[in-house]
């Protein structure tokens, strides 16, 4: 709903207004989860390096969290930009406007809700196979990446837009769960934040890669770039890794 309200917005209050009103809605929403004092927490803390190698050495040598975080390093790099090159596919790809771009966005928010309501489903299926699902969707994103990618008018890209988003809710939730679930208790938040950092920094590197190269060889073509690299990094780790294919959340717990 709200990329269908900005696309409407956008005409009569222009970018700039936009960008006002979501600034002072972030710091509405910052003030509102103030949390209340807490009293001082006594721990004794580990050096830094030695708690950062400990995490990277864990990270590296255990077999199923070491390909989660690189395939999300690849998804993050080249399948992610996606969404915020959207503007970019939509004026040179597709040709059209604000209000458009507002409808394919307000489509890939929809699949991302699809793909949240499927990684739940999957879960209370009892299905086993959680690390399968993974690949399987980092796969099936690298496919439909490329069929939407391909597009130059606007209503297949409607139709085509939120697959990706969908793929990429179950890759991200059920690979966070499975890192989450596997590590020790003593390296399970270094463990986290390796996998967040493959996130938080490689999607804006994404952009600025896909984005130079749409801007040299066009973004629908940089677009399909990204994808065929995602997709073969996922067939790789799907046909190489057992791993990965047969390990469960609930089997994660202890490795």
């Amino acid at each position: 709903m709200v990329p269908v309200i900005a696309g409407l917005l956008i005409i009569p209050f222009g970018i700039g207004g936009l960008m006002l009103a979501q600034a002072g809605a972030a710091a509405a929403g910052l003030g509102a989860s103030r949390l209340p004092p807490q009293p001082p927490v006594v721990t004794e803390h580990e050096d830094f390096l030695a708690s950062l190698r400990d995490g990277l050495r864990y990270v590296l040598r255990d077999p199923v969290t070491r390909w989660l975080v690189a395939l999300s390093v690849v998804a993050s790099t080249f399948l992610r930009p996606l969404r915020e090159l959207l503007p970019a596919f939509a004026t040179t790809s597709l040709g059209v406007g604000p209000t458009e771009l507002s409808w394919l966005f307000a489509v890939m928010a929809a699949g991302g809700v699809a793909g949240a309501a499927s990684t739940i489903l999957i879960g209370g299926s009892g299905f086993g196979r959680q690390g399968l699902v993974t690949l399987l969707a980092m796969v099936a994103w690298g496919v439909v990446l490329i069929g939407v990618s391909l597009q130059e008018t606007l209503v297949p890209a409607l139709l085509l837009i939120a697959f990706p988003q969908v793929c990429w809710s179950m890759f991200a939730s059920i690979s966070q769960v499975i890192v989450q679930m596997r590590a020790p208790d003593h390296l399970r938040g270094r463990a986290m934040s390796f996998y967040g950092t493959s996130v938080s920094a490689f999607m804006p590197f994404g952009n600025l890669v896909i984005g130079a190269l749409g801007t040299a060889v066009g973004i629908g073509l940089a677009l399909r770039i990204g994808a065929v690299t995602g997709l073969v990094a996922a067939v790789a780790v799907l046909l190489f890794s057992a791993s990965v294919r047969t390990v469960g959340v609930r089997s994660s717990r202890g490795g």
